[in-house]
């Protein structure tokens, strides 16, 4: 049997997202960081040495110039760390001890006014700023990651006043036949509930048959629908964020069809997803 991805009756289903165990990276959910942090605020890190290292301890001064939650105001603080800062998880690196230029970022720390531990930060990832842009999410410490690891300001404020974190992911997925002729392209909508760790995907063609809700991976800046358990089609369609719409709070991604087989145990029109899908992956 061979499977068309071609436009028919819009089909949709909805998934349990997991986020286990990856080897031996601890995968922290974007909600815990929120929830646990009893200082989230904008911050600008000055130009020159900004991380310390001696015998008064780790820490970090920046200026605290909107705060998002927590009762101190803004201004400028000593922050303490335990674990070297990251920048762009672990596809990146440690974050610079001397800067080049002023930085912004958001901060997510415990304490309090007198004694602040900084513990992860949201970066600039696309649009303009970081007050009205989508950005990237770093928690500190040895194989630890946030999921997912993409968020923007006023999503965070919208948790922290009802309790809900939304997503909304949307691109075009490139037609395809396995026998590799090209065929009309789908749109591709996902509604991702990072609270339940529901999706609900739509845009699948009715003509791929029945399909189990996928698993769905973050990592990286994208997102990965995995449907390896379908009985009539096994797909993989890997989702690179390459935009963001803020009035629309829609992620824009481009979605590719990394391995399609028609038939269980069939070679046909199968892909293999890349190292960089694997590395994403958080089955």
């Amino acid at each position: 049997m061979k499977t068309l991805l071609i436009p028919g009756v819009v089909a949709f289903l909805f998934c349990i997202v997991t986020q286990p165990v990856l080897g031996m990276r601890r995968a922290e959910p974007l909600v815990t960081v929120i929830s646990s942090s009893d200082v989230i605020a904008v911050a600008v890190l000055p130009k020159g040495r900004v991380l310390l290292d001696d015998e008064r301890g780790k820490r970090v001064r920046m200026k605290l110039t909107s705060i998002i939650k927590g009762s101190l105001p803004p201004g400028e603080y000593t922050l303490s760390y335990v674990s070297s800062p990251t920048i762009g998880g672990h596809n990146g690196g440690l974050f610079p001890k001397t800067l080049k230029r002023e930085y912004t970022l958001v901060v997510f720390a415990t304490g309090n006014e007198k004694s602040l531990v900084w513990r992860s930060a949201a970066h600039h990832f696309l649009g303009k700023t970081v007050e009205d842009g989508l950005l990237r999410v770093d928690t500190f410490g040895l194989n630890h990651e946030v999921l997912p690891d993409l968020v923007t300001l006023r999503q965070i404020k919208t948790f922290l006043k009802s309790g809900k974190l939304l997503f909304h992911f949307a691109g075009t997925l490139p037609g395809t036949r396995p026998d590799g002729m090209n065929a009309s392209d789908v749109q591709l909508q996902m509604y991702y509930d990072a609270v339940t760790r529901e999706c609900r995907v739509l845009g699948l063609p009715a003509s791929l048959g029945s399909l189990r809700g996928p698993h769905v991976w973050f990592g990286y800046g994208d997102v990965t629908l995995d449907f390896s358990k379908a009985e009539t089609v096994s797909l993989v369609i890997r989702g690179k964020v390459v935009g963001f719409d803020k009035d629309a709070e829609t992620i824009e991604t481009r979605f590719n069809l990394e391995r399609q087989r028609a038939e269980k145990g069939g070679k046909e029109g199968e892909k293999e997803p890349s190292k960089a899908s694997a590395k994403a992956g958080k089955e």
